[in-house]
């Protein structure tokens, strides 16, 4: 699992991504998979957000 590239990604925000993937696997969930959802969602929120403003 990657959080990031080193010059875009402070050392700060690194460690906020580690601390949530450990809380996640204390909780039995796959981080992985959780950012795949999380994609998802987004992807579709975005797709929605598209279909309503152009017009039929």
């Amino acid at each position: 699992m990657t959080l990031g590239r080193y010059p875009e990604l402070y050392l700060a925000l690194a460690r906020d991504g580690h601390r949530q993937a450990r809380r996640l696997l204390a909780a039995k969930v796959d981080p992985i998979e959780e950012r795949k959802t999380e994609r998802q969602a987004k992807h579709v929120s975005i797709a929605n957000s598209f279909v309503s403003v152009v017009p039929k």
